[in-house]
């Protein structure tokens, strides 16, 4: 095709072509399936070019890291894996690591224990399997760890978080999300759930002194302060509340 028309030819089946130029120069953009789109500058003096495209490959960074960090190309697994990149997990910065996956890969299920900051997020992968615990293991640079809740009882009313929140989104390279049997099969029993593969930054070789810097704020206003909870406290579970409620009621 000249750059710049509508002229363009299809080469013959030994890739020889005829074309014609109304000016002294112009430039050919050639292009072919499975091949690197290139360019070549010919003039209306010369007529023979030879033109040798390269192969274009393609899919050849779509690299996942599976089980025990071992990095293997997407088409080589028997199994689901997706992952989620820096840039995307960046785009919104979250107070916890889990909630960078919300909305990016699909069959996982993110909720929010409270809406309290630094509060525990709970995630499910393809469903509920356990009466007690259906959280997939996390794996951070081949350490494994439990995202469980800390420990409160009815009456406590805290959110402490969980082990997720101790890592900090902006260092995270690349999160795998391995899910089904076949997938987390090296981690045994741990990872029946599945498993989350945390991939964090390294150092990298550049030219000149580079500098990220990355902040986030969050901003959570009260909607409103029940009135008995500024005059006195709760009492012993609640049992004050309830007898000072009942008297100006009554």
């Amino acid at each position: 095709m000249i750059r710049g028309t509508t002229i363009g030819v299809i080469t013959n089946a030994d890739g020889k072509f005829s074309l014609s130029l109304s000016e002294e120069t112009a430039i050919l953009d050639l292009s072919f399936m499975g091949m690197e789109a290139s360019e070549v500058r010919v003039t209306a003096n010369r007529n023979n070019y030879d033109v040798i495209m390269t192969p274009e490959l393609v899919g050849i960074d779509d690299v996942v890291v599976t089980a025990l960090g071992i990095s293997r190309q997407r088409k080589t697994l028997g199994y689901a894996v997706q992952d989620v990149g820096s840039e995307e997990m960046s785009e919104v910065k979250p107070v916890n690591i889990v909630n960078a996956i919300s909305g990016k890969v699909a069959g996982v299920q993110i909720t929010n224990a409270t809406g309290a900051v630094g509060g525990a997020s709970r995630i499910v992968i393809r469903g509920e399997g356990s009466f007690t615990n259906s959280q997939p293991l996390w794996v951070v640079d081949g350490t494994p760890f439990i995202n469980f809740e800390s420990d409160k009882d009815a009456w406590s009313g805290a959110d402490y978080g969980n082990g997720a929140l101790d890592i900090d989104p902006s260092n995270i390279e690349s999160i795998s999300v391995l899910k089904g049997a076949n997938a987390a099969a090296l981690y045994g029993a741990r990872g029946a759930n599945g498993v989350i593969v945390v991939t964090t930054k390294r150092g990298s070789k550049s030219k000149g002194l580079g500098v990220e810097v990355s902040s986030a704020m969050t901003v959570d206003v009260m909607p409103y302060l029940p009135y008995y909870q500024n005059k006195y406290g709760g009492g012993s579970r609640g049992s004050e509340y309830y007898w000072n409620k009942y008297n100006e009621d009554n």
